[in-house]
């Protein structure tokens, strides 16, 4: 019933809000939504913003102020502090098949 209304809601929010949904959900140690968000395609789109500028989402488009978190801190890090390792193994197998498919993109181009 939550990853549903997760989904929902992330149809309706913008790639910072998203970004920052997904931060907050690892930060508290919901996995199951963290793993609702790194599987929506908004997520992806991030992901390959980050791997187009080599830095974090947000270095890509500053953030407001209201942040709870610092600019330097990605999912993946976030995770691995925490050892959330479920959600660091998700989060950097969506980043690497994102990477590959903008490749694959680029050398087709």
């Amino acid at each position: 019933m939550i990853t549903q209304a997760v989904r929902f809601l992330l149809d309706y929010v913008d790639r910072r809000q998203v970004y920052q949904a997904l931060l907050a959900a690892i930060n508290v140690g919901n996995e199951e939504i963290a793993e609702t968000i790194i599987e929506h395609p908004k997520y992806d789109e991030i992901s390959l913003e980050m791997s187009k500028q080599r830095g974090s989402f947000q270095q890509c488009g500053r953030f407001n102020d209201d942040n709870q978190f610092s600019e330097e801190i990605t999912p993946l890090i976030l995770a691995s502090q925490q050892n959330r390792f479920e959600v660091c193994s998700r989060s950097s197998t969506t980043t690497t098949n994102t990477a590959a498919a903008a490749a694959a993109a680029a050398a087709v181009d």
